[in-house]
């Protein structure tokens, strides 16, 4: 216990909240070590945007856009953050090409197409 003039409560007796070393280290230890497999990391905006550029130009083929898929899943992005953000794409989608397009992808991400093309291995 120790004695805090300048707190409020004038004159009273508080106890004091130090932290234990071992209280401190395990409260900072996720933001000092890297993200694990069993960490998810939300889809940051630069990927969201990146992926709908890509989707809506069309210009890279599937298995270059399975290949961007496989980074994101090794940067610990969940199945279900991507698959919820493909949805809401699709509901976006102007042409019935770009929606299609984000169907296949939405294919490869939930696994709805061959072993090899698989994205995320079912559980």
């Amino acid at each position: 216990m120790k004695y805090v003039p300048d707190k409020p409560g004038y004159r009273t007796i508080q106890a004091s909240k130090r932290m234990t070393l071992e209280r401190y280290n395990h409260a900072f230890e996720p933001i000092r070590r890297k993200p694990t497999k069993t960490d998810l990391i939300m889809l940051s905006d630069y990927d969201k945007k990146l992926l709908s550029e890509i989707i809506k130009n069309q210009e890279k083929s599937l298995l270059e856009i399975k290949e961007h898929l496989i980074n994101l899943q090794n940067e610990n992005v969940s199945q279900d953050e991507l698959y919820s953000f493909l949805g809401k794409l699709r509901s976006d989608a102007k042409t019935e090409i770009e929606e299609d397009r984000i169907l296949e992808i939405m294919d490869l991400v939930c696994g709805w197409c061959s072993l090899d093309l698989q994205i995320y291995p079912q559980k």
